[in-house]
């Protein structure tokens, strides 16, 4: 958690790091961001994947802008940074979008990752979404009620883990499918609200 920066030797033939970033030597992959690193980052254009838990728990993060490049993010890359307060994306994106500084996936189907900094007490999940995926909230402790649209269908594993502050959930009744995990360590849950009839809580 306090390492500020990481340096390759040039003569490396597979990785490369700038201003104490590690890349993979084409620059195609951001293989780790240093954990105490501080401040805001944007990364390179022509960026095509971010690796597994690449920024994950980086204490010193503030902001992340990802860059047209990008193409696809590792699992829990960019989970559990207390600091980070938003993600942003270059408009011409093809893959990825923000909202709010919230990640999305360019069609808004997908809720990918929402700031482990961000915030804001009450969050309305916006509509079109269907899935929200593994990880999303994971270590947010500033939430307190999340509202799912209704047109939900999934809620991927371990989502909601380690949100202290989270106490009450609203669920709508076209959401199917709740993965492992999804509230480990939200200790302070204590409301639930179903949309749905009783017959259908049930089934």
């Amino acid at each position: 958690s306090s390492l500020i920066s990481i340096d390759v030797e040039n003569g490396n033939l597979s990785y490369t790091s700038v201003n104490g970033v590690l890349f993979s030597k084409d620059m195609t992959r951001l293989v780790a961001y240093p954990g105490g690193k501080e401040g805001d980052y944007s990364i390179p254009d022509g960026v095509t994947s971010i690796d597994v838990l690449a920024f994950c728990e980086s204490s010193g993060l503030t902001g992340l802008t990802l860059p047209s490049s990008l193409e696809s993010i590792g699992m829990r890359a960019l989970n559990c940074c207390p600091r980070l307060t938003y993600i942003e994306v270059a408009g011409d994106n093809p893959n990825y979008c923000s909202v709010g500084g919230v990640l999305f996936s360019k069609d808004m189907t997908h809720l990918i990752a929402y700031p482990g900094g961000k915030e804001e007490d009450c969050y309305a999940v916006p509509g079109g979404v269907v899935h929200i995926d593994d990880f999303a909230f994971q270590g947010n402790d500033k939430l307190t009620k999340l509202i799912l649209p209704d047109g939900i269908t999934d809620i991927g594993a371990i989502v909601f883990s380690r949100c202290t502050s989270l106490t009450e959930i609203s669920i709508p009744r076209s959401l199917i499918s709740i993965d492992y995990y999804s509230f480990n360590e939200t200790t302070q849950l204590s409301d639930v609200w179903y949309e749905g009839t009783e017959e259908e809580l049930v089934q």
